[in-house]
């Protein structure tokens, strides 16, 4: 029910806004009129909480993808720092390590305990020039990870609107059965009455007003058993919605029809989402192997630095003097490195990447068989759900015509009272079968548009039924 801001009180409104947290938006609310199949399908999509998580994904991947650009740009480091040290020093090299301070400037004898202050300040800029294609491997699998990501996302999007029609199908499924019972409960009482009246006349003996009376029972149990069926579907495709379950109400119309579909052309399997999916996954260890490849080249890198550094020690040293940088200096070369001793390891990362690529491929061509062998099971469901749906009107009407017939035999005299029972079992039956039929037809073809990884076949179906135009 929708409320206009008249309807509630300034503070209440107040009050219920400042209830949502920062950047949430509330739900949608179905209408009130009912949801159709097609709008149940787009509350899926924007309501689902996995959907909202496959998209974080994607954001995620396109990062990964922008910090892999942000790898051919130049680096400048800027550093500024002061010290108070001791004015020893020695003549000597260490090669480059972590715990000892690198020193320079002269050597002062003999060794003293004085301290002077030292500074230093400097910006280095460094651009890798040319690396045999190790940047653009790490970037391509970047890009490769993000298409998996959107993949994965385009076939999150698949199983959540599938799990929403089931669920859809499931509670119209429900609410026929209901419908089934409740018509069934009306036609016992209306019997018993009948039976009532002839017991009370003598024409029938009392046992058949006891049967009667067991069937009605039983019929009151069927209708409280599919009632509580509905209540537990309602419950799932609210789940499958997310949205709240209270208010929920659903319609129809344009199901009650089976559903006209134009041949579904054959497509490549490779088009479906899960193949997509794993198709990339199969291309990011390829890039991964590449980048191996790419790491045990050389690398050429422009570097430039502007540093000065600042140190007054000895006799005449003013106070404090060395905290400003005072000697300036600038360099601008080129370095090459190369991890000589990596080979060993970057070869064993490497058969470690072509035992993952094969290991991905396997795994695609057995999902490619899966998809094939589900799409075909599919096809032949949805054709013989629609032969199925073609034969239940006659079936139904047979029951009718029976029941009336064995329920007018059983007035004359003529049939016994499990005769008509079971006549009756036997329509309800009916009316279950006609009821469901055409909305298995409709699951198949679900079924069937999953199987080929895309809705467009049922969702334009249901487009052209009515109701959902």
């Amino acid at each position: 029910m929708r409320l206009g801001v008249g309807a509630l009180p300034l503070g209440a409104l107040f009050l219920a806004l400042a209830a949502w947290p920062a950047g949430a938006s509330p739900p949608d609310v179905p209408a009130s009129q009912g949801v159709s199949l097609n709008q149940a399908l787009d509350l899926a999509l924007r309501n689902y909480p996995s959907l909202r998580a496959a998209q974080a994904r994607v954001s995620a991947a396109q990062a990964q993808v922008d910090l892999a650009r942000a790898a051919y740009l130049p680096r400048a480091d800027w550093l500024l720092q002061a010290n108070r040290a001791t004015l020893n020093n020695t003549t000597g090299l260490l090669l480059p390590q972590g715990p000892l301070p690198s020193l320079s400037g002269p050597v002062l004898d003999p060794l003293s305990a004085t301290t002077d202050w030292g500074s230093a300040a400097g910006v280095l800029a460094s651009w890798d020039v040319w690396d045999f294609g190790l940047k653009a491997a790490n970037l391509e699998a970047a890009r490769a990870e993000e298409d998996q990501t959107r993949a994965s996302a385009t076939l999150t999007e698949l199983e959540v609107q599938s799990q929403a029609a089931n669920a859809f199908l499931s509670l119209l499924e429900a609410r026929a059965t209901v419908k089934a019972a409740q018509a069934n409960l009306n036609r016992t009482q209306v019997f018993l009455a009948t039976v009532r009246s002839l017991a009370e006349t003598g024409l029938r003996p009392g046992a058949d007003l006891s049967r009667a009376s067991a069937e009605v029972a039983r019929a009151r149990i069927q209708l409280i058993q599919t009632t509580e069926r509905e209540t537990a579907a309602r419950h799932v495709l609210a789940q499958a919605l997310g949205v709240p379950e209270p208010g929920l109400s659903i319609r129809d119309s344009g199901l009650q029809h089976e559903p006209v579909v134009a041949i579904l052309a054959a497509q490549p399997l490779s088009t479906h989402p899960a193949a997509r999916s794993q198709a990339f996954q199969m291309e990011t260890v390829h890039t991964h192997l590449r980048a191996i490849s790419a790491s045990y080249w050389p690398t050429l890198a422009l570097k430039g630095a502007l540093f000065a550094r600042g140190s007054e020690a000895g006799p005449g040293a003013s106070v404090g003097g060395g905290l400003i940088p005072s000697r300036p200096n600038a360099a601008l070369g080129l370095t090459m490195a190369m991890p000589l001793l990596d080979f060993p390891a970057l070869q064993a990362k490497k058969r470690a990447e072509v035992a993952n690529e094969s290991r991905e491929r396997a795994r695609y061509d057995e999902l490619v068989l899966r998809l094939a062998e589900h799409e075909a099971e599919a096809e032949a469901t949805y054709r013989s759900a629609g032969e199925i749906a073609q034969q239940t009107p006659a079936l139904l009407e047979a029951a009718r015509t029976t029941d009336l017939q064995v329920e007018t035999r059983y007035k004359a005299g003529l049939a016994p009272l499990t005769d008509v029972a079971d006549a009756q079992r036997l329509l309800t039956q009916a009316d279950v079968e006609d009821a469901l039929a055409r909305l298995r037809v409709w699951r198949a073809l679900l079924t069937w548009s999953v199987a080929r990884g895309d809705l467009v076949p049922f969702r334009g179906a249901l487009a052209s039924s009515q109701g959902d135009r």
